[in-house]
């Protein structure tokens, strides 16, 4: 997942790359810009990633006013300053909107009016960063699979009549599954919902801290504005959440299936007693290594925990380790088994008082069961070999005889069983 990272990493980059650009570089590589031609420059530059800084604030010229980064990652360091996107001295009818596709905006500063557009599985972050709209919603998130993430330090703020700190809407793709990560943030709406979602969204929302204000009364403002039945009910366990201990109420709002893990403070999580599936639980050997899936509740794997895997290639036991990250703390070790592949056997050959089983050799350091009975028998009779062919004596002339082989390995006391072979059948000389 892309990150914050890119503030380090991209900065070299950049050094180079903004040579040729229409606006100033600091001696680190980033762009500074002071107006709004600037910042859309190098904002909707298709040819690079880019790091941006604001040198001013910034005024959008014109209602309706866009930015698309499509799929490169724009990092922007608003530096104290403010992108005012929804002023109305700047705008007249319908604000100005910024539709933000990728990337992060940090440090202090402020924000008039956020849209995160996306149809792919693209992140939007913010950190320390105050988003404002006195018209309508602090952020709107139109995307069928991105994720927005909220840090520390952000304010959300919305004023509007039915405004929303964020409001998930559904994007012209389609129904969406977007992600919302709240992280020690601040959600400020007035008048209207701290969270808000149309139907069709079947996301999830993680907050692992939240301060919600209260309108001008002084009463509690509707933390979530989704529905109360159906898929939410469980996770919400009832219909209130409180956050902080708070109590937040919210409303039904029809064909909403979104999940949502409640987290009321922001420390660490162990994994441990958590619930897990892990698929499949057996394999084949066949000399690669194996690596079955764990799925650990509602979590999402290398954002929230990383596997590995340990004793995965040979026959015996492997093992698949997951380890907290982010809030989460602590290891899950589940295990699974490698057993022998299958033999493939032969016919039989028959001689006087005895058949020869020849078999395909089975990778591994195996050994052969051979399991053979007498027609009408409901007893089989078990024999082994360490190799590929086995004479099974003492029968009974002219008459038929069963026989199946499968390979088994014995590891620190336990044994491992491949399948059985096909049953062969055979009449003695």
């Amino acid at each position: 997942m892309k990150n914050l990272r890119y503030f380090i990493t991209f900065s070299l980059v950049a050094v180079a790359l903004c040579l040729s650009a229409a606006v100033a570089c600091a001696e680190d590589g980033w762009k500074e810009v002071s107006t709004w031609e600037e910042f859309k420059a190098a904002y909707e530059d298709q040819s690079q990633d880019a790091n941006i800084r604001l040198m001013k604030n910034i005024t959008a010229p014109s209602p309706g006013a866009r930015l698309v980064a499509e799929n490169r990652e724009k990092n922007i360091d608003l530096n104290g300053h403010t992108i005012d996107l929804d002023s109305e001295t700047a705008s007249v009818g319908p604000k100005a909107r910024v539709y933000f596709k990728n990337g992060t905006i940090k440090s202090k500063g402020t924000v008039f009016s956020v849209v995160f557009e996306s149809a792919e599985d693209q992140v939007f972050e913010l950190t320390n960063v105050r988003v404002n709209s006195a018209l309508e919603d602090a952020i709107r998130v139109r995307s069928k699979t991105g994720k927005v993430i909220i840090n520390g330090g952000t304010n959300l703020i919305s004023h509007a009549d039915k405004g929303s700190g964020i409001k998930i809407e559904n994007p012209s793709v389609g129904a969406s599954s977007a992600r919302i990560e709240i992280n020690d943030a601040d959600i400020l709406s007035y008048k209207g919902e701290g969270i808000s979602a149309e139907k069709n969204w079947n996301g999830t929302i993680r907050i692992y801290k939240a301060d919600i204000g209260t309108d001008p009364a002084g009463n509690a403002i509707p933390l979530l504005n989704l529905k109360k039945s159906g898929a939410l009910k469980e996770s919400l366990r009832g219909d209130t959440v409180k956050l902080d201990g708070k109590p937040f109420a919210f409303s039904d709002e029809s064909g909403i299936t979104g999940k949502i893990l409640q987290i009321t403070d922001s420390t660490n999580l162990n994994l441990s007693g958590k619930s897990y599936k892990l698929k499949p639980a057996s394999f084949v050997h066949d000399g690669k290594a194996k690596r079955p899936a764990l799925t650990i509740g509602k979590l999402f794997q290398g954002e929230e925990f990383d596997v590995s895997y340990e004793s995965n290639v040979a026959i015996g036991t492997g093992r698949v380790k997951a380890t907290g990250k982010g809030h989460f703390t602590g290891t899950i070790t589940k295990t699974f088994e490698i057993n022998p592949a299958k033999v493939a056997v032969k016919k039989p050959k028959a001689g006087k008082r005895k058949i020869t089983v020849g078999y395909g050799a089975v990778r591994g350091g195996v050994k052969y069961r051979i399991a053979y009975k007498q027609k009408g028998s409901g007893k089989w009779k078990y024999t082994t070999s360490t190799k590929t062919a086995k004479v099974i004596k003492k029968l009974k002339t002219k008459k038929y005889y069963y026989v199946k082989v499968r390979a088994y390995k014995i590891v620190k006391g336990k044994t491992y069983y491949g399948m059985w072979s096909l049953t062969k059948k055979v009449r003695v000389k």
